[in-house]
């Protein structure tokens, strides 16, 4: 019986894995978006909670970005504690900052949403405040740095 392509529609030989026409595998099945998130919600419940809070708690959460692994302590939300993992922390700094505010809801510690963003505007005022000082601190010392490298490169070509 032939192997029709999913992509194209050729009609490829039984013993082909491959697409002859256009090289699509034929013997994957087709991706089904329900199945994976069936998968997400049976293994990791809450995630769904997550992804979907009340209007009212979305937006960036500074606090749960640039204070990730405190803010998550705070707020018993401790993969965020992912942050101290090399190469995984800036990813995970990021997902906080997206989905932190429905994150801190998760947690159970506020009766309604509008009493967790009270909470969570003190921790995006700080995270605010840490980003802001760390990226002019950097612009600082890159200057500084700069400075010190060109007067020592100066006193070697003298």
């Amino acid at each position: 019986m032939p192997k029709i392509c999913p992509r194209c529609n050729y009609s490829n030989s039984d013993d082909r894995f491959t697409c002859i026409n256009c090289g699509e595998n034929l013997n994957s099945a087709p991706f089904n978006q329900n199945s994976v998130n069936s998968f997400l919600n049976t293994n990791f419940p809450g995630l769904e909670e997550v992804h979907n809070p009340p209007p009212e708690l979305k937006g960036w959460n500074w606090g749960a970005f640039a204070l990730t692994f405190f803010w998550g302590i705070a707020n018993q939300t401790y993969w965020a504690l992912l942050c101290l993992v090399p190469y995984v922390g800036i990813v995970a700094s990021i997902y906080y900052g997206i989905y932190g505010n429905a994150w801190a809801w998760k947690s159970g510690r506020f009766r309604t949403p509008q009493e967790c963003m009270e909470c969570q505007k003190i921790w995006n005022k700080w995270g605010l405040v840490l980003f802001i000082v760390g990226i002019g601190l950097s612009f600082v010392f890159s200057i500084i740095f700069c400075l010190v490298y060109l007067f020592l490169m100066s006193k070697t070509l003298s």
